[in-house]
């Protein structure tokens, strides 16, 4: 009989990862950037029928977003960025010999992000002067790239669909 594969020690899977990618209010991020596409390449090694441990490399860019600089009411600030993370990752299966499974997923990795934030003048005619380069201009871009530790954890459903192929869904918290 036709019968759905489930999760067993010594699977091993891959997958390919879309979605999207929300800034959080964390350090009032969500001000200068919004949402955008992210994209990633997963790899899992089932140790036993519950836990699997594997790696993901993701790839993301935050969308455009035009606000107020606080300080300074002549000037609007646009920010976006983009960054790459590769991590180690650890996930439970919550139901076995299913055809589906709700899962949580955890780990700890490496990431880089680059901030670009485009700051101008938002009266027509206006400067704005940058006192450290001793210049004014209509506008002047900055670029700040940082490197560092990530953690991610999140949970979801993985439905499998035929015999090598499944579908999930899931959220996820990254900092």
């Amino acid at each position: 009989p036709f019968g759905l594969p489930h999760f067993s020690a010594g699977m091993s899977s891959a997958g390919l990862l879309l979605g999207v990618a929300q800034p959080t209010g964390t350090g009032g991020f969500d001000r200068f950037v919004g949402p955008g596409p992210e994209a990633g390449l997963q790899w899992m090694h089932y140790l036993w029928d519950w836990i699997g441990v594997g790696a993901e490399f993701d790839y993301f860019r935050l969308g455009k977003k035009r606000f107020p600089f606080p300080e300074k009411p002549f000037a609007d600030i646009i920010g976006e960025a983009s960054g790459l993370s590769l991590t180690g990752l650890g996930r439970v299966n919550l139901l076995r010999e299913r055809s589906w499974s709700p899962f949580v997923i955890g780990g700890i990795g490496y990431h880089r992000v680059s901030l670009k934030a485009n700051v101008l003048a938002n009266t027509p005619g206006g400067q704005i002067c940058y006192v450290e380069l001793a210049a004014c201009a209509e506008s002047f871009t900055f670029v700040s790239t940082v490197t560092g530790p990530t953690v991610t954890a999140g949970a979801g459903i993985e439905v499998m669909l035929f015999r090598g192929f499944s579908l999930a869904a899931e959220a996820r918290w990254r900092q």
